[in-house]
């Protein structure tokens, strides 16, 4: 019982949380103004680095689909 109950509390702990969109924009604001390097937003926020590289990557494309 201990084991599977370690195994659930060490999934959820790593699971993603979901974040409003205007966080999102925040996050892609403050590194392509250059107000701080990926590393420190992903700090900042307590995401991933992949997670600013992917939000960066979204805007872009959604940008570029708009024009």
């Amino acid at each position: 019982m201990a084991g599977s109950r370690k195994r659930s509390l060490s999934s959820v702990q790593h699971r993603s949380k979901p974040r409003a969109a205007l966080s999102k924009w925040e996050i892609f604001l403050q590194v392509t103004s250059r107000e701080m390097t990926q590393a420190e937003a992903a700090r900042k926020w307590q995401v991933d680095v992949s997670t600013v590289i992917g939000i960066r990557r979204t805007v872009k494309d959604a940008a570029l689909a708009a024009l």
